[in-house]
């Protein structure tokens, strides 16, 4: 086996709920576990790589045209107008995608960021996007699930729809040459991160991203009518693909 495959894949989770003030509480969840797993039964497992699987997947998919300098990327889909950067430990070629449909004309350039004008979704397509907040924060594919200050202002705007490219996440994971390593997938998608994250499920794995940090609900506290519940849906799936919660942390 090669080394990486001695370790089980890891979840970083932030799970939050928006409160009647707006509070936003988030959760964490951390914990690191080895595991001496067969190719068998580590469907991320991988002993060899042939040319002919290079060479079929460089005709089935479109890679982005990204230096082979760039080892590392992460993948921050939600970003609003502040898009996480790559770690300095990562070095300078390092580059991060950020996927933002409704605020990215306004992400301020930098050397480091590519900018996606699109949701991401369980299915590619186009979709009606729903728009809440100052500046479009808030805003979702779905509705709702009360209203409040931040969803309700029609002076602003609050729930006018924009029509919005959607991708799938597992699509832009495919697009990143094998040469660079996925070292970070985060998300914050105001309800729709575990269905964007259940559609990539088995690419996350294919791909070997050991780790992902992403917005939940607890408690049955739901933001919006979505299903992205951290009991209830995350924790059962990522378990069945053999993740480890690393970490939790509530503020």
């Amino acid at each position: 086996m090669l080394g990486r495959s001695t370790y089980r894949p890891a979840i970083l989770v932030c799970a939050g709920f928006l409160s009647g003030s707006m509070m936003r509480n988030i959760v964490c969840v951390e914990i690191s576990q080895l595991a001496s797993m067969s190719s068998e039964s580590n469907p991320q497992t991988s002993t060899t790589s042939t040319e002919e699987e290079d060479d079929a997947t460089t005709t089935t998919t479109s890679l982005l045209n990204i230096s082979p300098h760039v080892k590392q990327i992460v993948i921050n889909v939600g970003t609003s107008i502040d898009p996480v950067l790559p770690a300095e430990s990562m070095g300078p070629c390092a580059r991060s995608i950020a996927i933002e449909p409704i605020v990215g004309h306004r992400i301020p350039p930098h050397p480091q960021v590519d900018v996606v004008h699109a949701a991401v979704s369980g299915h590619p397509g186009v979709a009606s996007m729903n728009v809440y907040n100052e500046g479009g924060q808030s805003s979702s594919l779905a509705k709702p699930s009360t209203n409040s200050y931040w969803n309700s202002n029609r002076g602003r705007g609050d729930g006018r729809t924009v029509i919005v490219p959607v991708v799938t996440l597992s699509s832009v994971i495919h697009a990143v040459p094998n040469s660079t390593e996925i070292a970070l997938v985060m998300t914050d998608m105001q309800g729709f991160d575990f269905a964007a994250v259940r559609e990539a499920g088995p690419t996350l794995l294919e791909r070997g991203v050991r780790f992902l940090k992403t917005e939940v609900w607890m408690n049955d506290h739901c933001t919006y009518h979505a299903e992205n519940d951290f009991c209830r849906d995350w924790l059962p799936y990522m378990t069945r693909l053999g993740y480890d919660i690393r970490k939790l942390r509530e503020s």
